[in-house]
């Protein structure tokens, strides 16, 4: 079965790069990461990722992940991955157990 699903994602990234994501696709993801983002802000977890990221790195997280999901757009969905499969960076990967 890996075969048939590493297809079909290589399928899907290739249909993305192309075409970009369906309005319908888009929009509940855009919906669901917006549905996420207040209710991590109720866990610890969380914060303390938050925390550990604005020691280590400067980044608010919060800040900047709210920006990054209002920033998106399907063109740019598009674009990303037409330079993901462009560019090199896309990486195929199935593993399989021991014989």
């Amino acid at each position: 079965q890996a075969d048939k699903l590493r297809e079909l994602a290589v399928k899907g990234m290739k249909t993305l790069a192309e075409e970009g994501p369906t309005k319908e696709d888009f929009d509940k993801t855009v919906n669901n990461l917006n549905k996420n983002i207040p209710e991590s802000r109720l866990q610890t977890a969380y914060w303390i990722g938050a925390i550990e990221k604005y020691d280590k790195y400067g980044l608010d997280y919060d800040a900047e992940y709210s920006a990054a999901v209002a920033g998106l757009t399907p063109e740019k969905i598009k674009a990303y991955a037409a330079e993901l499969l462009s560019n090199g960076s896309f990486i195929e990967l199935v593993m399989r157990p021991e014989e």
